[in-house]
């Protein structure tokens, strides 16, 4: 298996970046189009199309530190990143429920950070935590079916990247697993 690593800071063009572009730009053009006596139509596109990057930027750092969140998983394949303490904690659900992880799905990323590949796992976020499961149904997007599921607290939970470019990150942790000063 290859070596597992995080894509960083790759998932600002993501998530719900495309709505939060055009509201910006619409919202701009509807404000200066009010004004279109005073301002060119030129202006108006220039400014317009500045709003958007402005608010894509914003929008990008704020998904980076957790704060725009996707909540749950369009597609299966995810990677999450947990504490040490939570590798412990899961390493032992899995022994107690016998689910199939072999030690290539597990693997150290740095002294903060543990991450769990599963090319089949889907999340969801809510209530205090994040339910995981270690497989989801070839037709997830339609059925939603997904067995061997366990729970983590969102205190063990780092990120989670999913391969449809879905990303929760814990607003406590920086990308790479390293505590945020308080």
């Amino acid at each position: 298996m290859e070596r597992v690593q995080s894509r960083g800071e790759s998932f600002v063009g993501f998530g719900k970046s495309q709505e939060v572009a055009i509201r910006a730009e619409q919202s701009a053009r509807e404000f200066l189009g009010k004004h279109a006596d005073l301002i060119g139509q030129t202006v108006i596109d220039i400014v317009a199309q500045r709003e958007s990057a402005l608010a894509l930027d914003k929008y990008g750092q704020r998904r980076l530190e957790g704060h725009a969140n996707d909540n749950w998983s369009r597609k299966p394949g995810i990677t999450v990143y947990v504490t040490p303490d939570a590798k412990e904690a899961v390493v032992r659900v899995f022994e107690r429920e016998n689910y199939p992880v072999t030690q290539e799905q597990i693997e150290a990323v740095n002294p903060n950070t543990w991450a769990f590949r599963f090319p089949r796992g889907v999340y969801g976020m809510g209530m205090g935590g994040c339910q995981l499961y270690l497989e989801a149904s070839e037709d997830w997007e339609k059925s939603n079916k997904a067995e061997k599921p366990f729970v983590l607290g969102y205190n063990d939970i780092v990120r989670v990247e999913g391969d449809a470019n879905e990303l929760w990150q814990n607003v406590n942790y920086q990308w790479d697993g390293t505590p945020k000063t308080k």
